[in-house]
C-alpha cells in the first residue's frame, strides 16, 4: 500500500510517517524495498517484443511501411543546485528549467516498449537516442520504422519524421506520432512522474542516485500502464 501511495500521490515522507505511524527510517526502508519489488515485478511488462509477429500485432501499416514504434522524450523538473557543474548539467535549454530527461518508446497501440536511462536535462532527445537505438532495433526487419518529431532529426534510416504538412503520407505519420504523447500522459497520471523531483543534487557524486531513482519510478509505472492496457487491473 505504501509503495502505491508513493507512486500515485508522491507524498512527502513526513506525511507517510503520520499515515502509517512509523519513524521516517522505517518508512524509507519499507518504501525502498517495496519499490525494488515492484520494479522487478513490472520489468517483464514493458520489454520490447523480439519477434516480428509480436511487433506487428501492435503496429500500424502505412503504405509499404510498418510503423513498429514511436519515440519521444519527456522532462521532469528538479531543483537547481549550489554546485555550478551540476546546475549546468541539469539545465534544459529547451524548457528553461532544471530537469531530468527520459525517453519513452511505445507501440502505436500505446504499449510501452522501452524506458531509457534517465539523463540530466542538458541531454536532448537525439543524444539519448543515439546511445540506445541500436539495442532496440538490432533484429528488426528493414521495413519497420520508428516515428519521431523534429527533435530526432538524424541520418538514421529507421527514424521517420513527418515534416511535409502537404504530404498525405506525412499527415498519417503525424496522426500516429501523437500517440506517444498519449502514452506519456498515462505515465503522468502518477504524481511520481509528474511532480518536481524532491531530491536535491549538489555535486556530481549524487547524479547516479537521483538518475537511477528517477528511471526506477518510470519503469515501475511503465509496467503498471501496460498491465492496465492488457486489462489485468479491470
Amino acid at each position: 500500500m505504501l509503495g502505491i501511495i508513493f507512486l500515485k500521490d508522491y507524498p512527502r515522507i513526513r506525511l507517510l510517517e503520520i499515515m502509517f505511524q512509523q519513524a521516517s527510517s522505517t518508512v524509507l526502508d519499507v518504501r525502498d524495498r517495496v519499490l525494488l519489488f515492484l520494479r522487478q515485478a513490472c520489468t517483464p511488462f514493458y520489454t520490447t517484443p523480439v519477434s516480428l509477429a509480436e511487433r506487428w500485432a501492435n503496429s500500424t501499416i502505412i503504405g509499404n511501411f510498418v510503423i513498429s514504434a514511436i519515440i519521444d522524450g519527456t522532462e521532469q523538473k528538479c531543483h537547481n543546485s549550489r554546485n555550478g557543474t551540476t546546475n549546468a548539467a541539469f539545465f534544459s535549454a529547451k524548457k528553461s528549467q532544471h530537469s531530468v530527461n527520459i525517453l519513452i518508446m511505445c507501440s502505436p497501440q500505446l504499449q510501452v516498449y522501452y524506458v531509457s536511462p534517465s539523463y540530466p536535462g542538458r541531454n536532448v532527445d537525439m543524444t539519448i537516442t543515439n546511445q540506445v537505438l541500436q539495442n532496440w532495433t538490432a533484429n528488426w526487419e528493414d521495413e519497420e520504422l520508428i516515428v519521431a518529431d523534429q527533435g530526432f532529426i538524424c541520418k538514421n534510416p529507421r527514424i521517420v519524421i513527418p515534416c511535409d504538412y502537404a504530404d498525405p503520407f506525412a499527415k498519417q505519420l503525424r496522426t500516429v506520432r501523437c500517440r506517444v504523447e498519449n502514452c506519456i500522459a498515462n505515465f503522468k497520471h502518477f504524481a511520481v512522474c509528474r511532480e518536481p523531483l524532491r531530491e536535491k543534487v549538489n555535486h556530481a557524486d549524487g547524479w547516479n542516485r537521483i538518475l537511477s531513482s528517477h528511471q526506477a519510478h518510470w519503469q515501475i509505472v511503465a509496467g503498471i500502464v501496460n498491465c492496465n492496457l492488457q486489462g489485468n487491473f479491470k
